[in-house]
């Protein structure tokens, strides 16, 4: 497991989140459940975020907004009720997976952009 992703899981708590430290199989952090971040939240995120690797090969800030609002409008599109993203924020895409239609949707419109912003793990029913 990697140690920046439990140095960020360590730090969020230290914070005052309830964060577990990160999947052993995935290296994936669950974030704590809420409706909307709020600014202690988002505040503490930014601040961990300096002890997480940057990615040489993601795309600008600039260029995944663009590449979500295009998400946005092809899971809109293919029946998904989702907001145009705020820039910076990143886009919240529903889970439904006991629906196979929204799940063909959402991952026909998260595969058709390189670097897409997300990655779901296939579900069974999709096309």
């Amino acid at each position: 497991m990697d140690e920046a992703m439990l140095d960020y899981a360590a730090c969020m708590r230290d914070a005052g989140f309830d964060m577990p430290d990160p999947d052993p199989d995935s290296g994936m952090i669950s974030l704590p459940t809420m409706e909307e971040p709020d600014e202690e939240m988002m505040a503490a995120m930014e601040e961990c975020e300096s002890l997480l690797p940057v990615d040489e090969n993601a795309p600008s800030e600039e260029e995944q907004f663009e590449i979500d609002l295009r998400i946005a409008e092809c899971l809109r599109e293919n029946g998904v009720d989702v907001p145009d993203p705020e820039p910076g924020m990143g886009l919240g895409i529903p889970i439904e997976p006991d629906d196979d239609e929204h799940m063909a949707a959402v991952s026909t419109c998260t595969g058709a952009e390189e670097g897409g912003g997300v990655e779901l793990e296939s579900v069974e029913g999709d096309s």
